[in-house]
């Protein structure tokens, strides 16, 4: 009989439990030989698992099935008992896993599962995992703050402006507007605001020409994104 439970008291009392109801043995007249932890075979290998299960609500049981992808069949248990708590508000003493089964592709129902079943599936990369190029550099706290917004916008829709981003090169930007800018924000804004500027978005129509720039002549500042 396989059984889930966080620790092996809860489940030698849900072995006597199933086993008083299916074959009338009291815990008294039996004893309990082993209890084995099973481990998966091929736990870095994704599959789809199907679990067949009967739970009491507040009106009565019910049957119902679920597929779930997963690496282990632990993890898929998880997985349902999670589901479980938070669409039906079933908790984990009455919820019974009938069975369990490793389904193959072409046999799979819900479309939450069959969705991945595409050779051409693509993931957007929405965060960026800042790593050190060797082992020999990677050290756990840093002097300055990583960069991690990716921006996705297209930058040709506002040709009247011209985005300036922190850590971009300044031969790619205009060098006296984004110091100016920078010495504006410096004197108009608190100081935690400015050590959390990400980004700024200066007017290039309207700034002083390069060179021509006079004493206290500031460019037109238009956006200022921080964190």
């Amino acid at each position: 009989m396989k059984l889930w439970a966080t620790n092996e008291v809860r489940s030698k009392s849900k072995f006597w439990y199933f086993l008083r109801k299916l074959k009338k043995v009291k815990k008294s007249n039996g004893q309990i030989l082993a209890i084995n932890e099973i481990f998966e075979k091929n736990p870095t290998k994704i599959k789809n698992f199907g679990i067949w299960l009967r739970y009491q609500s507040r009106t009565g049981y019910h049957n119902m099935y679920k597929e779930y992808r997963d690496t282990t069949l632990n993890g898929a248990v998880e997985q349902m008992y999670t589901e479980m708590a938070s669409r039906h508000r079933v908790r984990f003493p009455c919820i019974q896993i009938i069975k369990t089964a490793t389904i193959p592709a072409k046999l799979c129902k819900r479309e939450s599962t069959k969705q991945f079943h595409n050779s051409k599936i693509k993931f957007p990369l929405v965060f960026k995992k800042v790593r050190p190029p060797t082992r020999k550099l990677k050290t756990t706290y840093k002097a300055s703050r990583p960069n991690l917004f990716i921006s996705h916008a297209n930058v040709t829709n506002f040709p009247k402006h011209l985005q300036i981003r922190e850590g971009s090169r300044l031969a790619e930007c205009l060098k006296k507007e984004f110091r100016l800018a920078v010495n504006t924000l410096r004197t108009t804004v608190s100081t935690d605001v400015y050590e959390g500027i990400r980004a700024i978005t200066i007017d290039k129509d309207n700034a002083p020409a390069e060179g021509t720039l006079a004493h206290g002549a500031y460019p037109t500042i238009v956006k200022v994104i921080s964190i």
